[in-house]
């Protein structure tokens, strides 16, 4: 054939592979859970039916814009049972706390948001937070700084401040360790990150220089402090080992911008609380009503909250017992 031809083809190719690459890859699989029986752990089948009882309250995963996380990173994501198989015991009952730890030059202001996210955080894992004392910085090594791309602050290194700053302070009885800091953040690629999760050591890093001024009134504080709720939701939920979801709009979606965290809910999907209820053997009628009492003083607008309750409410089969470890087996 002519290369003329093979020039012709191939954009056409191209356009093939992304639209497969699309619609293969980041569209997720219609049969999710695809587990053999003998792989599925004992004991998942209260837990997949009270996924399938919040199911219809959540909206399955919309076609993605322009410029969002799985409109550039192909991911399969990751089913109720695939995590259940890998997270087989549930929590260590050692290591049953969350650490929040400020660092930094901080404001009263930052001090108090941050305050509000350690409550938050504890409504919604049902593990007891500890707010730490805010820890500076100290001098940092040149290659764990560099002055700001987009804004004046500087950015610091996520991987520093996960293992030379957080991993030092943690506590044997410390599930995870969330570190917050005002100074922007970024990794060796990319130009900027609201957060980033080390598995290995159990620790977070989180920053809400991007977030609005929280100093400027209370229009902007609450919405600083809904972006942070969720921004500390989703890598503490990394820490315990969940993927980005891909089957629901769910607050474990990953986010390449400002605009795509506020368009995510402030809640986990039905598959992704299903695995918050396997790994914390919590109670998820309990969560539930706490996370409305929650709601009830803070101006942040979660329906799903208030929806959840009124199903476990209404749950006469003993599924809560069961999920939270007690009841038949």
């Amino acid at each position: 054939m002519s290369k003329s031809f093979y020039l012709l083809a191939a954009p056409l190719l191209v356009a093939v592979i992304v639209i497969y690459a699309r619609t293969t890859l980041i569209t997720p699989p219609a049969a999710f859970d695809t587990l053999e029986p003998a792989d599925i752990p004992p004991g998942t089948e209260p837990f997949m039916a009270g996924r399938t009882l919040l199911k219809p309250l959540h909206q399955e995963k919309l076609p993605t814009r322009e410029g969002d996380w799985l409109n550039r990173h192909a991911e399969l994501g990751q089913s109720f049972l695939e995590y259940a198989a890998s997270h087989r015991e549930p929590l260590d009952p050692r290591m049953r706390r969350l650490r929040v730890q400020p660092i930094g030059d901080l404001s009263n202001i930052d001090l108090k948001l941050m305050a509000e996210v350690a409550l938050f955080l504890e409504a919604f894992f049902q593990l007891p937070v500890t707010p730490n004392v805010a820890v500076p910085f100290g001098i940092l090594p040149s290659d764990a700084e560099r002055p700001g791309e987009y804004h004046t602050q500087r950015q610091v290194l996520t991987s520093y401040v996960n293992q030379n700053v957080l991993a030092p302070l943690k506590s044997d009885d410390a599930a995870v360790v969330l570190g917050i800091v005002v100074d922007d953040l970024w990794s060796r690629t990319g130009n900027y990150l609201f957060g980033q999760a080390d598995l290995g050591n159990k620790v977070a890093v989180m920053s809400i220089a991007r977030f609005g001024d929280p100093s400027q009134g209370r229009t902007e504080y609450d919405l600083c402090l809904r972006r942070a709720f969720k921004v500390a939701a989703h890598e503490t939920g990394h820490v315990f080992g969940l993927m980005h979801c891909v089957e629901y709009e769910c607050l474990m979606n990953g986010s390449n911008s400002l605009d795509e965290t506020d368009r995510k809910p402030l809640e986990y999907c039905p598959s992704c609380q299903a695995k918050l209820w396997w790994a914390l053997r919590l109670k998820p009628a309990t969560r539930a009503e706490e996370l409305v009492e929650f709601e009830a003083a803070r101006p942040i607008l979660e329906p799903l909250w208030q929806q959840e309750r009124a199903i476990w409410r209404r749950d006469r089969s003993g599924l809560v017992a069961r999920i939270s470890g007690g009841g038949e087996k």
